[in-house]
């Protein structure tokens, strides 16, 4: 029960930086590049940041390991890049997608994207404590 309270206290600071980088470069930079939508660039960017700094967060605080960190760092990286570029952003597309084409909060981009993006996190938190205790937990293969 501890390491869940520990990896929700670190997804917490992790979540709330999200949430600021996310709304900063979709509604206050409202950055588009090749097409993409603010909302889905924004994701991309903002867990470009977030990743790293939850890698340290989590290898230090969060999962005891015995493991190098040669051997978590690429599974945790290519798991949570997986979680916040593929999984979160789908997430948020379709979130937007639907709610445009059925007219729902349409005239409200800023709650339509935090909704989205909660809802992107939600199924992402719970992806990531699987994969990631799997990573930090189990002995190293060099034992």
């Amino acid at each position: 029960m501890q390491k869940v309270i520990k990896f929700m206290f670190v997804g917490g600071i992790n979540t709330v930086l999200d949430f600021l980088l996310f709304n900063f470069f979709a509604h206050v930079l409202e950055l588009s590049i090749f097409g993409l939508q603010s909302v889905i660039l924004a994701q991309i960017l903002s867990a470009s940041v977030v990743v790293p700094i939850s890698y340290i967060l989590n290898r230090h605080f969060t999962f005891s390991s015995d493991k190098s960190h040669k051997e978590t760092f690429v599974h945790y990286i290519l798991i949570s890049f997986f979680n916040a570029w593929i999984l979160q952003t789908t997430v948020i597309g379709l979130v937007v997608y639907t709610s445009h084409t059925v007219g729902i909060l349409t005239q409200n981009a800023f709650v339509l994207d935090n909704i989205a993006k909660c809802c992107g996190i939600a199924l992402g938190m719970i992806s990531n404590f699987f994969f990631y205790h799997r990573i930090f937990e189990h002995k190293s293969s060099k034992n």
